[in-house]
């Protein structure tokens, strides 16, 4: 690994994070207006799917660049991308903890739901359960 792909690796991040954080604050945004219609839901549920996306990307290029890359195919390869970048490894230590594995376990849970049922049988209840746990400090 080089100094320029940690480099580039740490640019790439920075712009996840700033799309993340937009993707956060308007979650937040909306999240204080949702209510029950099928718009307002699907509205959110597609934050939340792209949250979990920008995520995901970030977890990728970290894995791409000091782990020498994942498999981003197969059943389940996104649960095998967190469950391997919360250990350490000879090359790099955790990139995540226990508490933002369990929290994204939820939202790929949710993902899960809404590729798999119509916009009209998702409750508000789950989805303003996410959003607030994107506003707890440490949760991201």
């Amino acid at each position: 690994m080089k100094s320029a792909d940690l480099l580039e690796l740490h640019d790439d991040l920075g712009r996840e994070c700033t799309r993340l954080q937009q993707l956060v604050d308007g979650l937040n945004e909306h999240g204080q207006q949702l209510d029950h219609s099928a718009e307002s839901v699907e509205a959110a549920e597609l934050q939340l799917h792209k949250f979990l996306n920008g995520h995901e990307r970030m977890l990728l290029l970290v894995s791409r660049v000091v782990s020498g890359g994942h498999q981003s195919q197969g059943e389940e390869w996104h649960c095998r991308l967190l469950k391997s970048l919360e250990m350490n490894t000879d090359t790099r230590p955790a990139v995540q903890n226990g508490a933002t594995q369990v929290g994204l376990q939820e939202f790929l849970q949710f993902r899960h739901l809404m590729r798999n049922l119509y916009v009209d049988k998702l409750r508000v209840e789950p989805i303003q359960r996410l959003i607030e746990q994107l506003q707890q400090p440490g949760q991201r």
